[in-house]
């Protein structure tokens, strides 16, 4: 069952950070074979992002109660590759010495997506245009700096207001405003004009 795992389950000394078992999923995600893991000093710890391992020890240091632990670093793969992964792991007592048991996760993927969404983010927020978002029923669900310059409304005072109680206007061209309000129900996009009372 631990070898079909996605992941890598592994037991190791909380103290040393040396692995005594690791499942063969080691390989395929990493590309070391398992033996390295187990048999070289200081495999884990000599691949872990220098400017990750602050925070690792840190909270490695956290687990000796047994609580468990979720670590997110930065780990070279065996072709030089930086991958992230999740590691959760927790600290038991066996027979008066600790033993760490815990799954490695690659979350390279979704942090690369967190990444990008947190860059967009950062872009509409530095944008000079005024860039709202609404959901469903019109309620503002974002509200950029350039919109409070443009209708000197802050972020807060604007966030889940519906917009046109906020701001009333009315569409330019009038027959868009029953084509907007159905592709606004349905989760769509759509551009319109429209004139806003100030």
């Amino acid at each position: 069952l631990v070898q079909s795992v996605h992941a890598v389950v592994w037991r190791g000394h909380p103290q040393t950070h040396a692995f005594t078992f690791v499942s063969g999923e080691a390989e395929t995600l990493f590309g070391y074979p398992a033996a390295r893991w187990t048999e070289e000093t200081n495999f884990w710890p000599s691949r872990v992002h220098h400017d990750d391992r602050p925070r690792v020890d840190l909270l490695l240091g956290s687990s000796v109660d047994g609580t468990p632990v979720t670590l997110e670093y930065r780990f070279r793969a065996a072709d030089d590759r930086w991958l992230w992964v999740r590691d959760v792991l927790q600290v038991v007592d066996e027979s008066g010495r600790p033993a760490a048991y815990g799954v490695m996760l690659d979350i390279t993927v979704s942090k690369a997506a967190e990444d990008r969404i947190a860059l967009q983010a950062s872009v509409i927020e530095q944008a000079h245009e005024g860039i709202m978002t609404f959901d469903r029923e019109g309620q503002v669900t974002s509200w950029n700096r350039g919109a409070e310059r443009l209708f000197g409304i802050r972020s807060d005072e604007a966030l889940g207001q519906r917009f046109r109680e906020i701001l009333p206007f009315t569409f330019v061209h009038p027959e868009v405003e029953q084509l907007a309000a159905e592709r606004r129900r349905q989760g769509l996009s759509y551009e319109a004009e429209f004139l806003v009372e100030l």
